[in-house]
């Protein structure tokens, strides 16, 4: 009668490296196919932020309200709501608000939340941005209409929603802030999240000593045609667009391309 053999151990060695060499093959594969994937889902926010914007100027006869044209609180790009005025109410006719959370962090469904002060995850700049010239931002020049651009120092700007990806000075002194939405898992970046009756929000941090690390991480942009792209962080066509917080103005600032 034959007997049956198993496996040597030279073979259960080589099956063994086999299989660790397939996965070490496979695992970065699927990381990068992954990453694609939540980042077409980013583009597509973008592009509904932007679609409904344009169908709310149909309705209006202008883009947008933004809430710092109602509020008087302190505030920024990527507010949606503050004391004084629900932006929510001007975008929820048009879509679903709660694409307004980049999906490359966990999730702030802005529809529920009912905090004082709201801070999504993209810069809204209609009705928040216009025209800047010579160090300051020109009084009346908000960007309201889609078929008048406005210009920051020159350059023509049609960026209507872009991740945040944010430069601040102020808030960790000495410390410098690096915000940015696709930093998620990178080295010495950290999850922030805001949840309580004031402010409601969440993002990807990392204080250093001075350093501006915005350009090892991408970021995505749509614009007032409705095409929406993914720049590298230290592409040529990024500038720095200062906050228009009175405070801050200077000494905080937004990357956006230019178009």
């Amino acid at each position: 009668m034959r007997r049956c053999q198993g496996f040597t151990l030279i073979e259960m060695l080589v099956v063994i490296v086999s299989v660790s060499v397939i996965i070490a093959i496979l695992v970065p594969a699927i990381s990068v196919a992954k990453s694609s994937v939540v980042n077409g889902q980013c583009l597509a926010n973008l592009r509904d932020i932007a679609a409904a914007s344009l169908v709310y100027e149909i309705d209006h006869g202008r883009l947008p309200i933004h809430v710092a044209e109602r509020s008087t609180a302190p505030i920024f790009a990527p507010t949606i709501k503050a004391p004084g005025f629900d932006a929510r109410e001007v975008y929820a006719p048009y879509m679903n608000v709660d694409r307004m959370g980049c999906p490359f962090l966990p999730g702030l469904n802005v529809s529920q939340t009912d905090a004082a002060a709201i801070h999504i995850n993209y810069c809204l700049n209609a009705g928040y941005y216009g025209d800047y010239e010579n160090g300051r931002w020109l009084p009346n020049r908000l960007w309201v209409h889609s078929d008048t651009p406005w210009a920051f120092d020159g350059h023509p700007m049609t960026v209507l929603a872009v991740d945040r990806s944010y430069l601040d000075t102020v808030s960790q002194l000495p410390k410098t802030r690096n915000i940015i939405n696709h930093a998620g898992g990178a080295d010495g970046f950290e999850l922030l999240e805001m949840n309580n009756p004031q402010n409601r929000g969440e993002a990807w941090i990392c204080d250093t000593d001075g350093q501006d690390v915005r350009a090892e991480h991408p970021l995505n942009a749509v614009f007032i045609d409705g095409s929406a792209d993914t720049f590298r962080g230290d592409d040529p066509a990024l500038i720095r667009i200062p906050d228009r917080h009175s405070v801050r103005q200077g000494r905080t600032n937004y990357l956006m391309p230019t178009r």
